[in-house]
């Protein structure tokens, strides 16, 4: 027995031994009985079956927690890259995100999309032909597939309406001639311009998911998230989520974060609790989560993030921690910052359209042609073969194999690693030695990531 290659480890200011497994994200932390406990066994120096039940009981449920492993490293290195590229080519459900057009009204100072077009075209009804022809192809071609989702993205789909539902539509269609159940559907919309009436045509469409960003009160959110008109945005949008709840919708409410708005998430989370506790017919703390992040540094935005956001990453990330532990203690649920999987460009059963027909991996990249498969209406076998190779994960160094983070960090974020390398993917991204490791363990060592993973105290082993 020996403690997994997938560790972190952080001393409490009370002395205690914090313990995380990467993989799993399970956390648990050991009293210093506990921790010469677990140290004396993986030296050989006690015996498990020699332990009192209550101890023999606490160090099973480290196990079971992934903490403790009986596999040798070389057999636990292999484990964790099978379950990643089982994740990457898994092919029971095809993802397809569709933007209906790339037009938006609203200039948010942060936009990642906003470096990636000139041109703010709308799908017209060939588009949406020429996708159903694709999907069908794709479909003919991996019958393990199943199911399909769909997600209306943009620009700002509520600006060419009909071109999401026609969207919606269409994927209906293709699952009623395929036998397959009803597709599910997000819609991820700046909110503004939604209201009951489309609220509802979209839960006929069985769109469950309303994703909108709000990064703090309505100061805050709208000199970040500017209206092209320069109007006010906030109530609208507010006003919108609860509708969305009561409609009976789930709102995932995304709050994107940098230096400027950082001290403005916990007012903007008790906002939202307040308005849970006045209006209880939303049943808001089941039907909204929170997702906290920092902004996504582009190219197109260097100097903004040179300010906000670069050298800062770190303070950041552990604040943006602070706000989901938060958030969870008002009753909210957290979507989750560090989930184990792969990115969506590296699935493959996972594509995005843009309104012209062009085929993306990767939602950072989308619209920008440079990082495009090809056209719809091209030959679908070369289409496919082009969407493969833009699916590659990150090619692992050797020092990747035996890092205690592969799991989270899987060799980094290729979008970040293409903008060292002039939009050319395959290239690792390491930033545990610039911000990630510091963070993860200060974040450890304050038990943080023990109020959001994981479970139950096992005896004197305190979570």
């Amino acid at each position: 027995m020996r403690y997994t290659n997938y560790l972190l480890k952080a001393r409490r200011a009370d002395g205690n031994l914090s313990l995380m497994n990467t993989l799993w994200r399970s956390v648990i932390s050991l009293n210093k009985e506990y921790e010469d406990l677990v140290n004396s066994l993986i030296d050989n120096k006690i015996d498990l079956d020699n332990l009192s039940d209550e101890k023999k009981k606490a160090i099973n449920k480290i196990h079971e927690m992934g903490i403790l492993t009986s596999m040798n490293p070389e057999e636990e290195t292999s484990e964790v890259l099978t379950m990643l590229d089982e994740w990457r080519t898994r092919r029971s459900t095809f993802s397809i995100t569709f933007a209906p057009t790339f037009a938006c009204n609203f200039r948010c100072t942060y936009c990642i999309q906003k470096g990636n077009y000139v041109e703010r075209p709308s799908s017209t009804t060939k588009t949406i032909n020429d996708l159903k022809s694709f999907i069908n192809y794709h479909l003919d071609n991996h019958p393990s597939i199943d199911s399909l989702y769909g997600g209306i993205f943009g620009g700002e789909p509520t600006l060419h309406w009909q071109g999401g539902l026609d969207f919606a539509t269409m994927l209906i269609e293709i699952c009623q001639e395929r036998g397959f159940p009803k597709p599910r559907f997000q819609i991820v919309s700046n909110g503004y311009l939604l209201n009951e009436e489309r609220f509802r045509s979209l839960l006929a469409l069985n769109v469950h998911v309303f994703q909108v960003t709000v990064d703090g009160m309505d100061d805050v959110h709208n000199k970040r998230r500017l209206h092209v008109s320069g109007k006010d945005t906030f109530k609208t949008i507010i006003d919108n989520i609860l509708t969305s709840a009561r409609v009976g919708i789930e709102v995932h409410l995304l709050v994107v974060m940098d230096e400027d708005n950082e001290n403005d998430l916990v007012p903007f989370i008790d906002y939202i609790g307040q308005l849970a506790d006045q209006h209880p017919e939303c049943n808001l703390r089941s039907m909204l989560d929170f997702g906290i992040a920092p902004v996504v540094p582009g190219s197109h935005n260097v100097h903004r993030n040179e300010e906000l956001y670069v050298g800062k990453e770190e303070r950041l990330y552990e604040r943006a921690l602070m706000a989901q532990v938060h958030a969870r203690k008002l009753g909210f649920d957290t979507n989750d910052a560090f989930r184990v999987n792969v990115c969506s460009r590296e699935a493959m059963s996972s594509i995005r359209c843009s309104p012209d027909g062009y085929l993306y991996k990767c939602f950072s990249t989308f619209g920008d042609r440079k990082y495009s498969a090809g056209k719809l209406g091209e030959n679908p076998a070369k289409l496919e073969s082009a969407l493969i190779e833009l699916s590659k994960p990150a090619p692992l160094m050797k020092q990747c194999l035996s890092c205690n983070i592969l799991p989270l960090c899987r060799g980094g974020c290729q979008y970040m690693a293409s903008q060292e390398h002039e939009g050319e993917y395959n290239h690792t991204n390491c930033e545990k030695d610039r911000y990630l490791l510091s963070y993860l363990q200060s974040s450890l060592a304050k038990g943080l990531f023990g109020r959001i993973y994981n479970t139950k105290e096992p005896l004197a082993v305190y979570v």
